[in-house]
């Protein structure tokens, strides 16, 4: 797969959109210059909930996060201690791994890592693992000559506790690299990418942060006459991935509504009406409204990031061509870089999908939830 990752600035807002080789936009999302996922902080227990086995940790700006007593089971302490139980005042080091959403805090765990252009240090993680998610023999071999990044990051490691121990609460001891860095380079772990942005300070980042591979290609995008965004009609992909309801080419259309509990998606036939008076014809065009239905909506899924659960309506079909569907579901989730599941079809006939989250959703980035 060949894709091209555009960053650009509309309007003072600098965007990240990924496209595939035929143009198709799968991925939209304004840059969060602000976030502090990845971050690695000296944080103070503020309390210890026991009844939910949980703590509040605040880090900078006193921005209090959630912390699993369950899920983190060494904490790395920098106050002396008579026992290992979290408490109040302690000094802890943490690694933000989720941004806070909505009345939700951020989440920060005792799970340390340190992120290379190829391998990962972590302080619960020991000997050397290569992650199953790489299949190609040549890319392994190259990853375990690799092992000049791997010392590297020990060094970073070590640098880092030594500073933390020093430091004073609400510490800022690591900021990772940006998002859209890890972002790029998981694409390029399979598949090749063409970088394209407009925006020099974000140009001299990529030349700074992306490891050399024969992967990625990096450009910088010079016309004034053209903005890249004009170029690739990303002001048309928002404007669609923020509206409720989205033509398809057939004339049908989708109903998209996004809840706090799941996101629903109704597939009509719209202009889409075939005169035909057999069933066989009315099965044919309702199977070629839901296949391209399937089509634009797993798009829109990406586009939007939608994730939980998402129920869809498509037109009633027989048996037979709902099997043709499932298929050609299953097989767009498959292509979805963000781990998608068709799960089945109800006794309603509605197809269930869930999707992880991974971030905001579009219109939350926006404020336009």
């Amino acid at each position: 797969m060949e894709y091209k990752y555009i960053i650009t600035d509309i309007n003072n807002k600098i965007f990240c959109c990924i496209y595939t080789s035929d143009n198709t936009c799968h991925y939209l999302k304004p840059l969060d210059s602000g976030s502090v996922v990845g971050n690695i902080y000296v944080g103070r227990v503020e309390n210890v909930v026991k009844n939910i086995n949980a703590a509040f940790i605040e880090i900078e700006d006193k921005q209090k996060c959630y912390y699993s007593i369950q899920d983190n089971k060494t904490p790395i302490f920098f106050n002396e201690k008579n026992n290992p139980a979290i408490c109040q005042g302690d000094r802890i080091l943490v690694k933000v791994i989720t941004e806070p959403l909505k009345t939700k805090p951020a989440k920060v765990s005792s799970k340390i890592e340190l992120t290379g252009n190829y391998s990962v240090v972590s302080n619960d993680v020991k000997g050397v693992h290569i992650s199953k998610k790489i299949k190609s023999n040549e890319t392994i071999t190259e990853i375990k000559k690799r092992v000049a990044d791997i010392l590297i990051q020990k060094q970073q490691y070590t640098d880092m506790l030594r500073k933390a121990v020093f430091s004073k609460f609400y510490t800022l001891v690591h900021k990772d690299r940006p998002e859209y860095i890890e972002e790029i380079v998981h694409l390029s772990g399979k598949d090749s990418v063409e970088i394209i942005t407009d925006i020099p300070a974000i140009y001299n980042e990529l030349e700074t942060y992306l490891p050399r591979s024969s992967n990625i290609s990096i450009r910088m995008y010079k016309d004034e006459l053209w903005p890249l965004y004009k170029l690739y009609s990303i002001e048309k992909e928002i404007d669609t991935a923020l509206s409720k309801k989205v033509w398809l080419k057939s004339g049908g259309y989708l109903i998209i509504e996004q809840t706090e509990a799941l996101s629903v998606i109704d597939v009509n036939s719209g202009k889409n009406v075939t005169k035909a008076k057999s069933m066989e014809a009315i099965e044919a065009s309702a199977l070629k409204t839901n296949l391209e239905a399937a089509d634009k909506l797993c798009q829109q899924i990406k586009v939007r990031n939608l994730s939980g659960i998402i129920i869809v309506d498509f037109i009633n079909m027989n048996q037979r061509n709902c099997d043709i569907l499932m298929e050609h579901l299953k097989s767009l989730a498959k292509k979805d870089i963000v781990n998608t599941t068709i799960v089945d079809i109800t006794k309603l006939g509605l197809v269930e999908i869930t999707r992880k989250k991974i971030g905001k959703s579009l219109s939350e980035s926006l404020n336009k939830a």
